[in-house]
């Protein structure tokens, strides 16, 4: 069992749907008009779900408040690491490789279970959804969903 989106226990399938949505209604968020900011921030900043955009040198971009929640460090603090630096050593050669994919195109989103380092040193497994924005076109940005297991 995984902690879903909306902090409910759910097995990976019906998770798995819970995601794909949410993407779907971030994508049309991010596309929409300015007025819709109010849309945006319930589906992003106030997600109790780590979410986070992640630039193509694997910085973070912009993060909702659980993720600070989820890695213990500030949004300040965040901004100035890669996904790489709280990724358990390990996790880090696979998860590389499917980003590279996504960034070129050859995937179009990716989901891993791996293990992130918090800032106070625990260790905590997550099921990683990323896919990138736009889906065609020009690389912008990852998009990354990540959900605690339980």
């Amino acid at each position: 069992l995984v902690s879903s989106i909306d902090g409910q226990s759910r097995d990976i399938v019906s998770l798995g749907k819970s995601v794909e949505s949410l993407e779907r209604q971030l994508i049309s968020a991010i596309q929409a008009k300015p007025s819709d900011e109010e849309l945006f921030s319930v589906l992003f900043t106030d997600n109790p779900t780590p979410i986070c955009f992640i630039g193509p040198d694997h910085k973070f971009l912009r993060i909702n408040r659980a993720c600070e929640e989820f890695w213990g460090y500030s949004a300040g603090e965040l901004s100035l690491m890669t996904f790489s630096e709280l990724t358990l050593e390990e996790d880090i050669q696979a998860d590389l490789e499917n980003v590279e994919q996504v960034k070129t195109g050859s995937l179009s989103r990716y989901r891993m279970q791996k293990t992130y380092v918090r800032k106070d040193g625990k260790h905590i497994r997550a099921i990683l959804y990323v896919f990138r924005y736009p889906s065609t076109g020009a690389f912008l940005h990852y998009i990354s969903i990540v959900v605690p297991v339980v």
